[in-house]
């Protein structure tokens, strides 16, 4: 793969980005020269660059960098990068991509990286189990009331109730 330099968005004139996830110098400057390119540190577990222009520094992370490059500005304040791969250090042009939130988030469960609180049973402060839903479900369906299904698991009759309008365990 032949590597494309395109310029750096915001530093136009003294950064430019490659197609492979690189950022170097276009411009000389003291202590530096034409083509350096920038040894990215780790920001947390995304590449980051210092990026400098007349004595300031701005930490970049590197593939908000070359998203802007390849794919243009940001559409909106709700999108950000993601990465097609679910490899947050492969940062090149057609690894990335913008998207909201929730598709980044589905993205991260495809990817099997998706990290969410644990659910039902799983949850450290359980008091019910998967097989008790169906259960309380049919106790409703016959006519018992959600106070005594509630003492009959032993939980709240709101609990009972969020089970029963579908608003707690909805994975069951």
């Amino acid at each position: 793969m032949i590597e494309e330099w395109r310029p750096c968005p915001e530093f136009v004139t003294i950064y430019e980005v490659s197609s492979k996830g690189r950022v170097r110098r276009k411009r000389p400057a003291t202590g530096t020269r034409i083509g350096k390119i920038l040894k990215p540190w780790m920001n947390k577990g995304r590449p980051a660059v210092k990026l400098s222009v007349r004595c300031v520094t701005t930490n970049k992370l590197v593939h908000q960098l070359i998203c802007e490059a390849w794919h243009g500005a940001c559409p909106s304040s709700r999108h950000q990068v993601a990465h097609w791969d679910g490899n947050t250090k492969n940062n090149t042009p057609n690894n990335l991509r913008w998207a909201t939130q929730k598709e980044n988030e589905d993205d991260k469960k495809r990817h099997g990286r998706y990290k969410h609180a644990p659910q039902g049973s799983r949850h450290k402060d359980a008091k019910l189990s998967e097989a008790d839903i169906p259960k309380i479900r049919n106790l409703n369906t016959i006519g018992i009331s959600t106070n005594q299904i509630a003492k009959q698991f032993n939980v709240s009759w709101p609990c009972i109730n969020r089970i029963l309008k579908k608003r707690g365990w909805t994975h069951v």
